[in-house]
């Protein structure tokens, strides 16, 4: 018999406990079946047994993975090992191509920007064979035409202020990222255009068979990966449950770096113009030259944000918490932030009037196709419309009226026209 040592990290070590397994058996079993014995916690010169048992349903899996992400990364290492996500929801909505409806147990995005969905099975499932990889890849394949990157952030951010927090704050702490929000979800955008996707199958136990079809799949895949994780769990008499997470199949290694060598940059005005001149529409990159002047004019601050090929510059009126006005985005769109706009505009009523301000300007084009029915998530229309001198005249009468109403509320006013100041070029 072979005994093993598994670390449990800061808790155990700091109270002088160990876990042991035993009853183990040869190296090409899987580690649900390495660990069918019995789990010793040693507390001292005692040994505790811990006896491995079934989940008592899959939601209890389903509730754990829920309430704390970090199982998902198993016994990773190295860079692998650092990997953080956020939970956006569970029983996540896919649609198919011919009407299908799919829900997918739990939708996360990780500290890479990269959509991870995650289906959950006991071991007892009799699904847990082929029918859970093909579960999956549907779910994979029609996840960038059941979603897009702002109905996203409107779940995570909705779910955020419900608890009263700040999105972006939390945001960067749960996943240990310096870039912005309007940033994060840019690259989420990016990575759901590419199909950088990752998919989860958790169970108790990973039946050999299965981890040869994921070890497969990755073979032949192109910018998604799959994952097999073995979570089994395991019980003291005492009611003292412990979980030993392992990766079995598919690999935590970055996607965005093996997918792309194009380097991230810093964006700026002549950056995001020249990209917008050359991936946008006629008459874009104009609307967002005179847009950025006007920001400048009125003494507004401007974050650009960092990517590879995805240029944003985010307007914001400069007073505590930067209240955001609207982001320009490469190849040409403006996207307005209903989803985080902060005081006058935090009520459904003051966001009503103002889209109803912005869907009165003659000519706007929504990226939609049609204008938003109600004031919430992230809309965006082209900016190549607002080339003309009328039009953006009736735009930025509108954003001059919301940055008058924001600087009204903090009991500031409107910074006044300084010809002097440099122009964006």
């Amino acid at each position: 018999m072979v005994t093993w040592l598994i670390p449990l990290g800061r808790w155990m070590s700091a109270r002088g406990l160990q876990l042991r397994l035993g009853r183990m058996t040869s190296d090409h079993l899987s580690w649900g079946e390495r660990v069918r014995g019995v789990v010793y916690l040693v507390n001292g010169d005692q040994l505790v047994a811990m006896e491995r048992s079934l989940y008592d349903a899959e939601d209890v899996l389903q509730r754990l993975l829920a309430t704390d992400a970090r199982l998902l990364g198993g016994a990773a290492s190295g860079e692998a090992s650092s990997r953080r996500w956020i939970l956006i929801k569970r029983e996540a909505l896919v649609r198919g191509a011919s009407g299908q409806q799919w829900s997918a147990d739990h939708l996360f995005v990780d500290d890479e920007a990269v959509p991870t969905i995650v289906e959950v099975k006991r071991s007892t499932n009799t699904q847990l064979r082929r029918e859970v990889v093909g579960q999956l890849l549907e779910y994979v394949a029609n996840l960038r035409a059941s979603t897009s990157a702002d109905e996203l952030r409107s779940a995570y951010e909705q779910m955020i202020l419900g608890r009263d927090g700040e999105p972006e704050v939390s945001l960067q702490q749960a996943l240990g990222v310096a870039m912005s929000a309007d940033e994060y979800w840019a690259a989420v955008g990016e990575n759901l255009a590419r199909g950088r996707v990752r998919g989860f199958i958790v169970a108790d136990e990973i039946p050999a068979e299965l981890r040869r079809i994921i070890e497969y799949l990755n073979d032949q895949l192109g910018d998604s990966r799959f994952l097999a994780l073995e979570v089994p769990q395991f019980k003291a008499s005492d009611g003292v449950t412990t979980l030993v997470p392992q990766i079995v199949a598919g690999s935590l290694e970055p996607l965005v770096k093996q997918a792309s060598s194009r380097p991230s940059v810093q964006w700026d005005a002549d950056r995001i113009i020249a990209a917008i001149e050359e991936k946008g529409e006629p008459g874009a990159a104009e609307a967002a030259r005179s847009l950025l002047q006007w920001a400048a004019d009125r003494r507004l601050g401007i974050r650009f944000g960092r990517g590879s090929e995805w240029g944003t510059a985010t307007l914001f009126v400069p007073l505590p918490g930067e209240p955001r006005v609207a982001t320009i985005w490469v190849p040409g769109t403006l996207g307005w932030q209903f989803g985080a706009y902060k005081a006058p505009f935090d009520s459904v009523e003051r966001r009503r009037e103002l889209l109803e301000k912005i869907t009165a300007i003659n000519g706007i084009r929504w990226t939609t196709g049609s204008a938003p029915t109600a004031p919430e998530k992230y809309p965006a229309a082209f900016l190549a419309p607002f080339a003309a001198p009328a039009k953006l005249r009736q735009l930025t009468d509108v954003l001059d009226w919301f940055v008058s109403e924001t600087h009204g509320a903090s009991g500031t006013s409107l910074a006044r026209h300084d010809p002097a100041r440099a122009k964006p070029r």
